[in-house]
């Protein structure tokens, strides 16, 4: 377990515990590698260093005396020094560099009887230059200390010793490190660290303080996580929910452990990364510049150098952000703290180019690049990645329009106290634009109003830059329809990077590409037209605020600023308005440049591409036979391609639980009949017969005739029987015996289909959390638009199966996660469709950890 708490802007602690477990794997030893490391050319210079616990003759310690409070490993001190930059001329230590001293002090507070404590630290310089052959930098730490380590034990060292690898200046180095060896019976060490102006009058706190101190803030976030994430929201009947509460009573405890290591692990997972992308331009773009590349090869640009916080999937696997993830990860983050979700935002839109481009995957520095492999390095400006920014957005703007809904509502209370008869579904369908279901999340307060208002309106010009760069270049032949660009065939298997499922089977003949049609990206162009329309609405009456900005979008460009200077790097900082006014100076601007008249034109044409979306949807997409969506593409010859990745499936593929899960390979005579159920031509554009999570975004972004007044699937004409007969076929799917039914969750493709578990198997039949959420927050709309019709009616029975629908699934969701959580004590990226287990990257506390959501029943 790890506890880190800021105790000031100058001072943190850490404290690391250690707990055997049952049928825990026994080891003598434990090896701990604390270190502190500097990149870009700045370094370390040691002026003191102490190393209190010393083993005899290099060997080991046995029942070392600890006290109330503790004993102390060891003691460092010394300055972290900044060369050149523009901040730091004339600052102490000469004129071009920056002396910033600093302290790290390391206590043991109690082990097991057999303790055995081996401390190493470096004394003398260490620059790991030629290990990632630049310098300045360095990466893969952990690498790097267990090869050296490994190699000193061999020849019969205690310990493991860094060598100089490069000669500074005497006493600097790059990296501090510091290695404690300590038994498995269990352990708690404190590290605390403190630098900069404190330091004069700087005092370690003690044992007891820090316990306080961990106990307080511990205290302090199960409250605030139990006051916003696991509230529950009652769109059930009381007897369902009675009958949740007996199922999983036993299990709470449980359950806000799981939620509390979630959430904690994801927000502590934010990290802060500051460089530039290499990329190959789009020839096609309208800001595209021919310039002479190498003979053969394109000519390569780079981004503007800039930084981005943001969440990450995996600190120790994924530590960088991805734009894909990031909407997912903000969802979460936007329940905890609006202005550290809209902090996030602002970064990610900053990053928006001037063809309206974001980079999929973020590999700031050389450090950070260094980490992954050379092949991925340049990323390509025609290549997309899902809009997922979009969702925290439409949440924010849910709970944007819930403020103004109560506000309008206290006002019309106030005004027409002797009216009867006004209920809240007539309030709300004024036709201001505002969602129907806002008032199922909580308002805003005043702060976080003016915050989110100020966000909008700063990222409006953004935003339509980005969604117009979506709709040009993943356009298709057919009109509002999208394909991703960037597919590719490699080794018999299809990728398709550019819409995050990755391996997800699509068409198979590799010269037809250019005529897929993807149901998944046209919906997600579906969403962001609706997301944009409310932006601009919203946007269109900040400039009727009287009051100026508070904290916002302004005071985070000011604090970027500050930031980049810093870190001494200049980069270009798109300027953000200081008063409404010229927020509205700026929308009108934005959409005079892209042929809006105004405010109201851009919401009607938005509001006609999302109707034509959906007609197209139906028509190109929708197949009547199986009632769900499905991509369009080419089949070529793949019957021995399939054999050939069932091969390499099952030789990656362990038996579970006596089971192999893999399915058999069908024959050529099943593989016709599948073809035949779907009219499924060979060498034709028609129709794929893949069902999985394709086949439900439609249902999941709402991309469906709207609900008429009456909150009714029955409504008269095509468009009410056409929903009606996607959200039967969607339950089709989900309920016991469907296609992407299994009792932990919503699996990513049917089990029928020749492709599951093929090859990767990736996107192929495991369970995906984010995918999940989306389904169990589309179920809940679904939920709520069908409540309160008469008893007997189509509508009735149709909410009784959504019900179930929903229940189930988060049920199955919530045990599947909290029981590998108890087991395992972690979470995973994927979950398999047929044991349960977690499987792949662990710890992967970012889109899994929506479960915490989930649990709290906050979609």
């Amino acid at each position: 377990h790890k506890y880190f708490v800021g105790v000031s802007e100058n001072e943190w602690v850490a404290r690391i515990e250690q707990k055997r477990r049952k049928k825990a794997h026994t080891s003598k030893w434990t090896s701990l590698y604390f270190y502190f490391s500097m990149e870009g050319g700045n370094y370390f210079d040691l002026d003191d260093v102490k190393v209190l616990l010393h083993p005899p003759h290099g060997g080991s310690m046995k029942n070392v005396s600890i006290g109330h409070e503790g004993v102390e490993v060891a003691e460092f001190s010394g300055y972290r020094i900044l060369p050149e930059s523009d901040f730091n001329k004339g600052a102490k230590g000469g004129e071009n560099t920056r002396h910033i001293p600093f302290k790290a002090v390391l206590r043991l507070q109690k082990s097991a009887d057999d303790l055995s404590v081996t401390p190493l630290i470096q004394r003398k310089p260490t620059y790991f230059s030629t290990y990632v052959h630049d310098p300045d930098h360095f990466y893969n730490v952990r690498g790097l200390v267990r090869d050296v380590t490994s190699r000193s034990r061999s020849q019969g060292h205690a310990v493991g010793t860094l060598g100089n690898v490069k000669k500074p200046e005497p006493g600097r180095s790059n990296m501090v490190i510091l290695e404690v060896r300590v038994s498995t019976g269990g352990f708690q060490m404190d590290l605390q660290f403190a630098d900069g102006d404190i330091l004069p009058s700087w005092q370690p706190l003690s044992p007891s303080k820090i316990g306080e101190l961990i106990t307080k803030r511990e205290g302090e976030f199960d409250q605030k996580l139990r006051d916003r994430l696991l509230h529950r929201h009652q769109h059930h009947t009381s007897e369902d929910m009675n009958e949740e509460e007996g199922r999983e009573g036993s299990d709470r405890a449980i359950m806000e452990k799981t939620a509390s290591f979630a959430l904690s692990n994801h927000l502590g997972s934010m990290v802060y990364t500051h460089g530039s992308i290499t990329y190959e331009p789009d020839s096609e773009s309208p800001v595209f510049k021919a310039e002479p590349g190498r003979r053969g090869q394109p000519h390569l640009k780079e981004t503007d150098t800039l930084p981005l916080f943001s969440g990450v999937p995996s600190r120790s696997f994924f530590p960088r952000g991805f734009l894909w993830d990031e909407g997912f990860h903000l969802l979460l983050t936007c329940r905890w703290d609006t202005s550290l979700c809209v902090d996030s935002l602002s970064h990610w839109m900053r990053w928006v180019t001037p063809s309206g481009w974001i980079p999929r995957e973020m590999f700031l520095g050389k450090e950070s690049r260094l980490g992954v492999e050379q092949k991925w390095w340049t990323q390509y400006e025609a290549h997309a990645n899902p809009p997922s920014i979009v969702l925290p957005i439409d949440y924010l703007l849910t709970r944007l329009e819930a403020t103004v809904n109560k506000r309008q509502d206290e006002s019309s209370s106030s005004s027409d106290k002797g009216t009867s008869g006004k209920g809240e579904g007539e309030r709300k369908g004024r036709g201001n634009g505002w969602s129907e279901t806002s008032t199922m999340h909580q308002s805003l307060s005043a702060d976080d109003e003016r915050v989110v208002r100020e966000f909008l309106s700063w990222s409006f010009p953004r935003l339509l830059r980005w969604f117009n760069y979506l709709r040009r270049t993943q356009s298709s032949p057919h009109k509002f329809t999208f394909k991703w660009r960037g597919r590719s065939f490699n080794d018999g298997l299809w990728h398709t990077l550019a819409s995050g499922l990755d391996d997800y089977p699509r068409g198979t003949d590799p010269s037809r590409f250019d005529d897929e049609l993807h149901v998944d990206l046209t919906s997600w162009i579906y969403l962001f037209s609706n997301v944009l329309k409310r932006v601009a609405h919203a946007s269109s009456s900040l400039a009727s605020l009287s009051s100026p900005p508070s904290h916002s979008a302004v005071e985070l460009e000011k604090a970027l600023k500050r930031v980049e200077k810093a870190v001494g790097s200049s980069p270009s900082v798109p300027s953000v308005s200081s008063s409404p006014s010229d927020f509205k100076v700026e929308l009108e601007k934005a959409l005079l440049d892209n042929g809006y008249g105004s405010v109201e034109d851009f919401e009607r044409h938005c509001s006609d591409l999302g109707s034509s979306i959906v007609e197209y949807t139906r028509a190109i997409f929708f197949n009547t036979g199986m009632r769900t969506f499905v991509d369009v593409g080419v089949v070529g010859d793949v019957l021995e391609v399939m054999r050939k990745e069932r091969v390499q499936a099952r030789r990656n593929t362990p038996r579970q639980d006596g089971r192999e899960v893999v399915p058999p390979l069908p024959t050529s005579s099943q593989w016709e009949s599948w073809m035949r159920l779907v009219g499924w031509r060979k060498a034709d554009v028609t129709q794929l017969p893949h069902i999985g999570y394709v086949s439900l975004f439609p249902f999941l972004m709402n991309a469906l005739p709207p609900v008429d007044p009456a909150h009714t699937h029955t409504q008269s004409g095509e468009g009410g029987s056409y929903r009606r007969e996607v959200v039967e076929g969607t339950l089709d799917l989900l309920e016991e015996g469907g296609h992407l039914h299994s009792p932990f969750g919503v699996r990513s493709l049917s089990s029928s289909d020749p492709f599951y578990y093929a090859h990767e198997q990736y996107w192929r039949g495991p369970i995906w959390m984010n995918i999940n959420y989306l389904t169990l927050k589309a179920l809940e709309r679904e939920v709520h638009d069908t409540a309160g019709r008469e008893e007997g009616s189509q509508d009735s029975a149709l909410h009784s199966r959504l019900v179930h629908a929903y229940t189930d699934l988060r049920s199955s969701l919530v045990k599947t996660v909290t029981r590998q959580f108890e087991y395992k004590e972690s979470l995973f990226e994927q979950y398999s469709d047929v044991t349960g287990g977690g499987r792949r990257i662990s710890p992967f506390t970012g889109w899994t950890s929506l479960i915490a959501l989930i649990i709290g029943e906050d979609l």
